[in-house]
């Protein structure tokens, strides 16, 4: 099965790259980067990035805009059926 990522979340003046492979089910279904609450990612930023916003749009604005860091995944990738129900 063939899944697509997002499009990065970037500005101009990025200066870091977080890149990581293919959206989750949960990640897909939401739109979102690190959708599942199991990921760890939020949780390191949030150690990261003192004031992190509980709510998506705000922490992505966070970590993106005033701090000059992008997110990016795989564009596509072809997924078994097994590591979708995951």
């Amino acid at each position: 099965m063939l899944s697509f990522g997002f499009p990065p979340l970037s500005s101009p003046s990025a200066r870091v790259l977080i890149l990581g492979s293919l959206p989750g089910r949960l990640s897909l279904e939401r739109g979102e980067y690190y959708a599942n609450p199991q990921n760890s990612f939020w949780k390191i930023i949030a150690a990261w990035v003192p004031g992190l916003p509980a709510e998506y749009a705000g922490r992505v604005r966070v970590l993106v805009e005033p701090a000059h860091r992008a997110l990016d995944v795989l564009a596509a990738a072809t997924r078994s059926e097994v590591s979708m129900r995951t």
